[in-house]
């Protein structure tokens, strides 16, 4: 059975690609022209992404150019809290418009943050471990100061866009 062994899957996944390529094509031609606001919507969503993973970036080259002991890391937290709210205000209102289409309340978004931020948030969330995978780990042999945007999405905005999809 080739659908249980991943490598064959993956070969005839592609190789159903490669002889439906034309239609595929088309069909997601058509769909773009129907739906120019989703597109338009996706290009600034992910252009603001990108802005947040530069700031994050930046925060890494930081914190890799200082000492890392072990208490070093929420030292970091408390350096950098203001840039760290920020970026997490960022995310919350790129998702929230993503989610409802609408802008979020000023006092909503700073509801929903300060809940991150507390310690004893009801939802047992510690915000600080998903920046602590994003920026203070240094995955595999990638350089610092270039986080992929696959980690972004799969350890920071996944999980926070999720947490705010149902519980808000």
């Amino acid at each position: 059975m080739p659908y249980k062994d991943k490598k064959k899957r993956n070969e005839l996944t592609r190789k159903h690609y490669q002889s439906n390529k034309a239609s595929y094509i088309k069909r997601a031609s058509i769909w773009k022209t129907n739906n120019k606001d989703k597109v338009k919507e996706s290009r600034v969503r992910y252009s603001e992404k990108k802005k947040i993973i530069g700031e994050l970036n930046e925060l890494q080259i930081s914190y890799f150019k200082t000492d890392r002991s072990k208490d070093a890391s929420r030292e970091f937290f408390v350096t950098y809290e203001n840039e760290l709210k920020e970026i997490l205000i960022n995310i919350i209102s790129i998702q929230h418009s993503q989610l409802k289409q609408d802008e979020i309340e000023k006092s909503k978004l700073l509801k929903i943050v300060k809940t991150f931020y507390s310690s004893k948030n009801t939802r047992n969330v510690d915000y600080y471990n998903f920046i602590e995978l994003v920026v203070l780990k240094k995955i595999g042999t990638k350089k610092v100061g270039s986080i992929p945007g696959r980690l972004f999405n799969s350890a920071l905005y996944d999980p926070i866009f999720n947490l705010i999809k149902n519980d808000f």
